[in-house]
């Protein structure tokens, strides 16, 4: 006669279940509740800064810049920062600005003067359409009415002239 076999069975058992089943708890949990981080990408809330047009004739090398307010209400957590540029950008420097007033309209300006002022550089691009994303679950808290600089530096080697713009999403 075989043993009764003291190892646990694997095979599904058709005899009821004598392990009381937990009811659910009508206590406050006590976990910490976590959210999940956003999306990478652009803010929902479409924070933009733009540059230009502007012209630039050929065989001109220039660098301008803009202070553009965000317009931001509240802080912001932007999780990434997007950028485009047109055809004969050198590259474009996304700055979170010191300066208290926007001025809309490109004015010349020297490479890399807000590395020279404390302002705070947050994108360096030389690519047409680049995306910087903040790892997972962190972002860059933008002030209410966050100022930003942009530096567009654009050197037209063609033979014609050309518009000079470029763009930035958070």
């Amino acid at each position: 006669a075989a043993e009764p076999s003291t190892e646990p069975s694997t095979e599904p058992s058709t005899e009821p279940s004598t392990e009381p089943t937990p009811s659910p708890s009508t206590e406050p949990s006590t976990e910490p509740s976590v959210e999940p981080a956003p999306e990478p990408g652009p803010s929902p809330t479409s924070l933009t800064a733009s540059i230009g047009p502007f012209t630039v004739s050929a065989g001109q090398e220039t660098t301008r810049c803009v202070i553009v307010s965000l317009g931001n209400l509240e802080p912001v957590g932007v999780t990434a920062i997007t950028q485009n540029l047109a055809p004969g950008s050198h590259h474009l420097i996304v700055y979170e600005a010191t300066e208290p007033d926007e001025i809309l309209e490109p004015f010349a300006c020297s490479p890399f003067i807000g590395a020279m002022d404390g302002s705070v550089p947050l994108m360096i691009s030389q690519i047409g359409e680049e995306n910087l994303v903040y790892p997972e679950g962190t972002a860059r808290v933008f002030e209410p009415h966050q100022m930003i600089r942009l530096e567009a530096h654009y050197f037209n080697a063609t033979g014609e002239d050309i518009e000079a713009h470029a763009s930035v999403a958070f």
